[in-house]
């Protein structure tokens, strides 16, 4: 069974301890999107990444998810050499006299091991801000490993993308006025558009916030007329310890959020088509249901569906504890619970080597039984312990799959 979790954005720090008996998580980031820009561009999108992680059971991971650049809105009463703030976790500024451009977005990312920049494992870059006016440029999405550069326009140049060394140069123009170019992106942050001196001019798109962030657009002057341009997308990453990672063509608008999930590890579990004694006779594991079957006399609570978490099982040739006894081959997991002369054993620890061994586990399905309480059934007439009804696999199972599907709750979503 398959457990996922979405973290959206708060403007903090966010956090998440890896649950028990968890050892690899699938993650999937989307870094935030550019503000747009007044009368003009369009902000650039958040990037994507996927990944899977190994980790350890306790540690925790530090979550940074991304906020939107603003857009700009032209004031009349606006003070020259002001600004448009950047979205939350490293989105640039955006100058805002004139016609503003919007300002950069905020990356998304996780940390482990500190929450300090050096601590980032994954980030997906935040787009940049897009220029002002009608013909504005549009910013860069925080696109993959390098951003996308902002639009250029006319003769204001738009921001770099961040890169995997270094931060997106700011786009420049004609004027000599270097308060009107784009400033470079520094790590983890976008770079500042460019400030416009005159108010019938415009200003430039902010960087977006990335490993490294994109550089700001330029603005227009009187020497450097016409529209702004926009600020680069800011660069999204993967540390080499990360597994299968995959950097998406930027598609996010909006917010950024993170998505974890894991697959949930039943300890105990028996394969499919270990016959279980009911009241009702033997039936196949995989096909009891709790609306049909009891076992003394007492209701099946349902049957767990899992992969399970080793690399072998355990199996018991027939008659391998006495006549009949187990009355077919039996493959369980290693810590499952048999009763021999009245005592609970593993499995494991009855192997022999011959009659009782371990075999390789192919990553098949596997089932257990849940009861009303801890209980004891017969699998192929073998004595074995049911899965306990506070064990976390139950419980979850109890609160997402068999609430949504009572009558068939053995069709759970894997």
């Amino acid at each position: 069974m398959s457990k996922s979790k979405i973290f959206s954005y708060t403007g903090s720090e966010q956090t998440y301890i890896i649950p028990d008996e968890i050892y690899t998580i699938h993650v999937e980031l989307n870094g935030s999107s550019g503000g747009k820009g007044s009368f003009g561009g369009a902000g650039g999108m958040g990037g994507n990444v996927n990944a899977n992680l190994n980790v350890t059971p306790g540690s925790v991971l530090y979550l940074y998810i991304g906020g939107t650049g603003t857009d700009g809105v032209s004031q009349s009463n606006t003070q020259a050499n002001a600004n448009i703030p950047g979205g939350y976790n490293g989105g640039g500024d955006s100058g805002s006299f004139g016609d503003p451009g919007g300002s950069g977005a905020g990356a998304t990312d996780i940390r482990i091991n500190g929450n300090g920049l050096a601590h980032r494992i994954l980030v997906a870059g935040g787009g940049g801000g897009g220029g002002s006016d009608p013909q504005g440029g549009g910013g860069g999405n925080g696109n993959g490993q390098p951003g996308a550069d902002g639009a250029k326009t006319g003769n204001q140049k738009g921001g770099k993308g961040g890169t995997q060394n270094g931060g997106g140069l700011g786009g420049s123009n004609l004027s000599n006025d270097e308060v009107s170019w784009g400033k470079k992106g520094v790590l983890g942050t976008g770079g500042m558009g460019g400030i416009t001196g005159f108010a019938g001019f415009d200003s430039g798109g902010g960087g977006g916030g990335g490993y490294y962030g994109g550089g700001g657009g330029a603005a227009s002057t009187d020497i450097s007329p016409g529209d702004a341009a926009g600020g680069g997308g800011g660069s999204s990453y993967a540390y080499e310890l990360a597994n299968d990672v995959e950097f998406k063509q930027s598609i996010h608008i909006g917010l950024g959020n993170i998505t974890i999930s894991y697959v949930v590890p039943s300890v105990i579990c028996f394969v499919a088509n270990t016959m279980i004694r009911t009241d009702q006779g033997d039936v196949p594991i995989q096909l009891i249901k709790s609306k049909k079957h009891t076992i003394h006399g007492s209701h099946v609570v349902g049957i767990t569906k899992t992969i399970h978490n080793e690399d072998e099982l355990v199996l018991f040739e027939k008659n391998a504890l006495g006549d009949n006894v187990p009355n077919r081959d039996t493959i369980m997991s290693r810590k499952h619970k048999i009763i021999v002369r009245g005592k609970y054993v593993k499995a494991e620890c009855m192997i022999n080597d011959s009659t009782i061994r371990l075999v390789p586990y192919d990553e098949t399905l596997m089932y257990n039984i849940v009861m009303p309480t801890y209980s004891v059934v017969r699998a192929n007439n073998i004595k074995a312990e049911t899965l306990h009804p506070r064990n976390n696999v139950a419980i979850l199972f109890k609160k997402h799959i068999w609430k949504k599907n009572p009558t068939m709750n053995t069709k759970s979503n894997i």
